[in-house]
């Protein structure tokens, strides 16, 4: 741990409280399992606490700690048995049309191979650039622009036979737009982080600090 004063310490502590959850939100939806991001992002606050003196950015050092431990894995967390309703953590208050929304964008996200599912959360939630996640990821540029196309290929495709089902019933579907794949993932990112605080805040079982 870092000698740290009382105010600092304080500071970070305030600043675990604040940024944790949308680290473990975050990472939710590069590996599927809630346990799993909820290790990373302590494992994150951990390391930037052993550090806290040589950061600048502890928010955006943390989002990189943790995308790197999550994306480096070997394990194919997507291939565990999906979590059931009640384990995914949102908000009391969601309406039932955006609960289905989430839970179907995780299902739909199961279904991609592993890198392709950290690089369309990387790219399309994320905003991170090719050069970046190539990094991250330890793969050539080239590998993620092609990972980044065939991803939002199937979720154009996966979604638009969902969004069929629900509106028609006959299930055929050319896909919708990439636009309406990174708006589907940024609104379940914010409901999972609704969620995750509503949680911290009542002391839930699996709030984390």
């Amino acid at each position: 741990m870092a000698d740290l004063s009382e105010q600092d310490y304080a500071s970070y502590l305030a600043f675990v409280a604040r940024h944790s959850p949308l680290l473990v939100a975050k990472g939710l939806l590069i590996c599927g399992s809630l346990y799993e991001a909820e290790a990373a992002a302590q494992y994150a606050c951990d390391e930037a606490l052993a550090n806290w003196h040589d950061l600048r950015s502890p928010e955006a050092w943390t989002m990189t700690v943790t995308i790197r431990r999550l994306c480096r894995k070997k394990k194919l967390w997507h291939r565990l048995r999906p979590l059931p309703d009640h384990g995914i953590p949102l908000p009391g208050g969601c309406p039932v049309e955006e609960r289905m929304k989430v839970l179907d964008l995780l299902a739909l996200l199961d279904e991609l191979p592993r890198r392709q599912r950290q690089v369309m959360v990387l790219r399309g939630e994320l905003e991170m650039t090719p050069a970046e996640i190539a990094e991250v990821l330890e793969v050539s540029a080239n590998s993620v622009s092609n990972a980044t196309s065939v991803a939002t290929a199937k979720l154009r495709f996966l979604l638009g036979r969902e969004d069929r089902r629900v509106s028609s019933g006959d299930g055929l579907s050319s896909g919708v737009s990439e636009d309406h794949v990174l708006l589907r993932l940024r609104e379940a990112a914010d409901w999972l982080l609704r969620g995750i605080r509503a949680d911290r805040r009542s002391g839930r079982p699996g709030a984390g600090r």
